[in-house]
């Protein structure tokens, strides 16, 4: 074949090919048509992931508009790119089941992991490792048992193969309404499973070799790391951050502000950090007097080793894609356009892993990246405004919240970022290697940057929205596209996205049911209670644990509150950011370990104690700079105390033990809900004894279920028609106890367990409601 391949330069639109003196032209596809071919393959990724109707739905209207072209080349060329994606997800999802391994105790298992991948907090540790035996993918989580097995593992310094004995086990689904999805997002890493080891038998090290460019690569990485790891201040996490795209166990706490005001994609390693790397490679290249065309094989082959480097996330896998493709093209002398480069880089991503159309990072890059593309002709303020509003769909989905301010704050800071920050970075890293005092100057620039980002994510303007139904979700996503296309029509598109914005948050912040909410938070107790139109929200318990003291080898675990991810989130997903109530049953951490964070985090009015436990000094200490606007009530039994509570429990005051603990009675959809803390039998015995004609619909069973409660003789006198427990999954007290779960059976009381079925709530309009549980199929 003659060495002239490409006569008339054009990758996607014609070819044309010599061989033996006969000349071929071959046209595929016009320009700027491979958009079809990667929606397809979304539309199908969505079809299988996310809402099987709803995606049909999409497809049918899509495939309307692919007719309407008349174009047989992008019809055919489209249709082939749907099949090829079903044949991906297929063989996918095959794969990932014959690697799911029958649950297991007790097996020593061989496990390839890479020391640059490898998290710790405090003594535990946590990696995506291979299995050697099956050549599949397990999350590997266990906590180092001693200084020298803690040595060992945080000294790996390249790719090991450690020998375990664990416990082989599923990972589980989210357990509560809008958690985060552990389950979903090992799954689109290719992980099923979870190994929990309970010894550590071996490590071996692999050798370095350059015929495993991939092991020199990650040892590399992990020098970095460890490098990065000892910088000063806010220098650590920027650099980790924004070259090896790592963050460290303090960085949500370091960078609270940029956080609030939507910047946090300024730590993905994504276009702008390609970019630069391609240009100061370029101009460093040229100035050695290298050909242009040898430039761009450089630059080509530096591709694949900085995306191993900068931590390989799919957001730089997008980046990586199109950089390379735009390099190859100008190798051949073709002509790409933006728009098919970024459709070639999504068909190519969605093949490599298609549950990307799930995930927040990429539909942020392809969203992003997409909507610079359509509006490179506009002004920067618009094109600015357009990508807020491109985002503000997606963040709101999966974050619930936004800034009024964001829009300003990426005007302002992301050149900023570009111009200043990054370089700011590399100068400190270089810095702490032959001018320290230099680096610490830089940490300090770095501190005040975040505090004056700190400062403006504070003044008022954040919103929390909560998270658009799905309808909505629909809408504004349809709206924003249109933005994009037709940017000339911008005030009638922006009204009209207006409106929508404003539909969806009267839905989520004026529902026209009210609820009871059961959270699943382990071993402890949270509960829920809005009226129709959130006209009272309230709170009973927050839930805690105890924490355990980190050994004197360990650095210091970073403790989250489980409220964050379980019932405060929950919270913000329905755009609560006030509680007129929190009322606290009684002392211990599984039922009030939280209460600090819930005051940080909500705006709470009113927090109710049984009476004598705001004498509690220990209780007063959880409290102490969290009460600024928060006004603190005892109560004792016969007092109303709002949402149409009634306090039935304690008769005198006490200090917060489980024989204190407050007891609440409401009426919500026609049923009587009992929330009974922890009290014991006695307990019971003395509230029949004050109120002999008592009775309750559903019972919320005091201790979790323990036998110290549920007196068969007070359970009698209730009547109840369902029990509720909130017990954590295998816990070491062993509840709920087999003496009440009997006692239960006896009376013929149903029951519903949050360790088996998760969150459990009751919505309720009038006096008609409905039973609803997150788990349909209870966890064993």
């Amino acid at each position: 074949m003659s060495q002239d391949l490409v006569r008339k330069p054009s990758l996607i639109y014609g070819l044309t090919l010599a061989s033996d003196g006969m000349k071929f032209q071959l046209n595929v596809i016009k320009p700027n048509r491979l958009i079809f071919g990667a929606f397809a393959m979304t539309l199908v990724a969505l079809i299988w992931y996310w809402q099987p109707i709803i995606g049909l739905v999409l497809f049918g209207l899509f495939v309307l508009r692919l007719c309407k072209l008349r174009e047989s080349q992008t019809l055919l060329v489209t249709v082939f790119c749907a099949v090829i994606m079903c044949g991906v997800i297929w063989h996918r999802e095959a794969v990932l089941d014959q690697l799911t391994l029958k649950p297991v105790s007790d097996e020593t298992l061989t496990i390839r992991i890479l020391p640059d991948e490898l998290r710790w907090n405090g003594a535990q540790f946590s990696e995506i490792g291979t299995l050697t035996h099956q050549r599949g993918r397990v999350l590997l989580t266990g906590r180092a048992k001693n200084h020298a097995e803690y040595h060992r593992l945080r000294t790996l310094d390249r790719p090991a193969e450690v020998t375990v004995v664990g416990q082989l086990v599923k990972i589980l689904p989210p357990t509560n309404v809008n958690q985060f999805d552990s389950q979903r997002y090992f799954r689109e890493n290719g992980v099923a499973q979870t190994v929990k080891i309970s010894q550590l038998k071996s490590i071996q090290q692999l050798p370095l070799s350059i015929t495993r460019p991939l092991t020199l690569l990650h040892w590399f990485r992990m020098l970095m790391i460890n490098d990065f790891n000892r910088l000063p201040g806010l220098l650590k996490p920027y650099a980790l951050g924004l070259i090896t795209g790592t963050r460290s166990n303090d960085f949500n706490q370091a960078m609270t502000g940029i956080q609030d005001l939507g910047l946090i994609h300024l730590f993905s390693i994504s276009g702008l950090h390609v970019s630069l790397m391609i240009l100061a490679l370029e101009w460093g290249l040229f100035h050695l007097w290298l050909p242009r065309q040898t430039v761009q094989i450089i630059q080509l082959g530096m591709l694949p080793i900085y995306f191993v480097i900068a931590g390989g996330s799919v957001g730089l896998l997008r980046s990586v894609l199109m950089a390379g493709n735009s390099l190859i093209a100008k190798q051949f002398g073709i002509h790409l356009s933006g728009l098919d480069n970024w459709s070639l880089a999504l068909m190519i991503t969605l093949m490599i892993n298609p549950m990307i159309v799930l995930m927040m990072g990429p539909q942020l890059s392809f969203a992003l990246s997409f909507g610079l593309i359509m509006l490179h002709h506009q002004s920067r303020f618009f094109v600015l405004l357009a990508l807020n509003l491109i985002q503000l769909p997606i963040l709101l989905n999966s974050l619930y919240q936004w800034h009024l301010l964001s829009v300003v704050a990426n005007l302002i800071v992301v050149p900023i970022f570009g111009i200043t920050i990054m370089p700011l970075t590399f100068i400190g890293v270089i810095a702490a290697h032959c001018f320290y005092p230099l680096a610490l100057l830089v940490a300090v620039l770095l501190s005040g940057f975040e505090t004056g980002i700190r400062w403006v994510s504070q003044l008022p303007g954040m919103i929390i929205y909560g998270r658009p139904p799905l309808p909505i979700l629909i809408l504004l996503v349809g709206a924003t596209t249109l933005l994009l296309a037709f940017p000339n029509k911008w005030q009638r598109l922006s009204r009209l996205l207006g409106m929508i914005y404003l539909v969806g948050f009267l839905w989520i912040h004026f529902p026209i049911l009210g609820e009871v909410v059961f959270f699943d938070v382990g071993q402890g107790d949270s509960f829920l209670i809005r009226t129709p139109f959130n006209q009272q929200v309230v709170m009973i318990d927050t839930g805690g644990k105890l924490n355990l003291p980190d050994p004197t080898w360990a650095p210091p675990t970073v403790r989250q509150a489980n409220a964050t991810r379980t019932s405060l989130n929950y919270l913000k997903s329905q755009g609560i950011s006030r509680l007129d109530g929190v009322y606290l049953s009684h002392q211990d951490a599984d039922h009030v370990g939280d209460i600090a964070t819930v005051l940080d985090t909500m705006h709470v009015q009113r927090l109710y104690v049984p009476a004598g436990m705001e004498n509690n000094r220990a209780f007063c200490h959880r409290l102490s700079g969290h009460m600024a606007q928060t006004k603190l009530i005892s109560v004792r039994a016969g007092q109303s105390v709002g949402a149409g509570l009634t306090v039935i429990h304690p008769f005198q005051p006490g200090l917060g033990s489980n024989a204190d603990s407050m007891v609440l009675l409401g009426r919500y959809g026609g049923q009587r809900f009992l929330f009974m803390g922890d009290l014991d039998r006695a307990g019971e015995r003395q509230i029949l004894m004050r109120y002999p004609a008592f009775k309750a619909d559903i019972i919320k069973l005091g201790h979790h279920g323990s036998k110290t409660s549920s007196d068969p003789q007070f359970l009698a006198e209730l009547q109840p028609k369902l029990a509720i427990i909130s017990a954590g999954r295998h816990n070491r007290y062993g509840h709920p106890n087999e003496e009440t779960l009997v006692t239960l059976a006896r009376q013929k009381i149903p029951q519903f367990s949050t360790q088996q079925r998760g969150m459990i709530w009751f919505r309720y309009f009038g006096q008609v409601g409905i039973w609803h549980v997150k788990l349909k199929e209870s966890i064993p």
